[in-house]
């Protein structure tokens, strides 16, 4: 960004990056209000990124050639909206406060012209190759190969939309920003991941310089939704990785000392109260052998001698 045609021609690294930055979310705005896919809206984005790094914003009226990238984004990605649609909405987009384009009128004509006319430059910038690689694909595969949850997916693709206002598309290749957007995403929504993954796929120093881009424009934005709280973890995005490592240990050494003085006294108690009942039971045995009146049978004995009872009773039988 320190040799731009536009910072060349005078103009200051900061104008530069704001003009940049607001033409980007002009195009995103009217993307959506012409209902057009995030795709194509980021192709656009791309395509006046590169514009730009051939001619100065000194020459064009930025608010036109994002237009133009616009309806040339709708064709490359079979998306096409219609020429009138695409002035009247982007005219209402930049003048809220004027009255829409009159159909047909010789105004409505020549800013027709003129769109028509942009586009043929933005073609010539980026030298008649309309195919643009996304983070989008690499980002879906990233995230699934790790089984990540869909709230990494979705702070993710949040991110890469948010990184198209900056110049890393031009810089660095797709999975490099799917994946530092990965790891970006799981500290901003403290979802925990396996770092080593991402580091096989990705030098850190790229994974942390992407990182910073992104952060610094939450920074320059100071959205309080999402910008100004992560900006503070922006000087050391990947040192947050190792403490959440040792942080899982010193949970887990804590829930054991609990469980096992619950269970230890309990078992003891149980123990020694079997003991005693057992005892009893024996001194209750010999007493049985006591009772038995086996001595008194044998003295059945004597009455036989009076056996003449049966006598007389076989007389009976007789």
């Amino acid at each position: 960004m320190e040799d731009t045609p536009s910072i060349r021609a005078g103009m200051a690294i900061n104008k530069e990056v704001d003009l940049r930055r607001d033409t980007c979310g002009y195009i995103q705005q009217l993307g959506m209000k012409l209902k057009m896919p995030q795709y194509t809206i980021a192709t656009a984005i791309t395509y006046f990124q590169r514009f730009f790094m051939r001619h100065r914003f000194q020459e064009y009226d930025r608010h036109l050639v994002g237009s133009a990238c616009l309806f040339l984004a709708g064709k490359a990605e079979e998306t096409p909206r219609k020429l009138k649609d695409t002035v009247a909405v982007s005219y209402r987009l930049k003048h809220p406060d004027k009255p829409s384009l009159v159909p047909d009128s010789q105004e409505t004509l020549k800013r027709h012209e003129k769109l028509v006319g942009i586009e043929r430059e933005v073609l010539k910038a980026i030298l008649f190759n309309m195919r643009v690689e996304h983070p989008y694909q690499d980002l879906i595969k990233t995230v699934k190969a790790m089984t990540g949850p869909r709230e990494l997916a979705q702070t993710a693709w949040n991110l890469i939309n948010d990184s198209l206002r900056t110049t890393v598309a031009l810089r660095f290749p797709p999975k490099s920003i799917a994946v530092s957007a990965i790891y970006l995403a799981s500290k901003m929504a403290k979802i925990p991941i396996n770092t080593n993954q991402l580091l096989d796929l990705v030098d850190v120093d790229i994974m942390e310089e992407v990182g910073n881009d992104i952060l610094d424009l939450y920074e320059y934005d100071k959205r309080p939704s999402n910008g100004s709280k992560p900006v503070p973890n922006k000087p050391k995005p990947a040192a947050p990785a190792p403490s959440k490592a040792p942080a899982a240990p010193s949970k887990a050494p804590a829930a054991p000392p609990p469980r096992p003085p619950s269970k230890a006294p309990a078992a003891p108690p149980p123990r020694p109260a079997a003991p005693p009942a057992a005892p009893p039971a024996k001194p209750a045995a010999p007493v049985a052998p006591v009772a038995p009146a086996a001595p008194a049978a044998p003295r059945a004995p004597p009455p036989p001698p009076p056996d003449s009872s049966a006598a007389s009773k076989r007389p009976l039988d007789s």
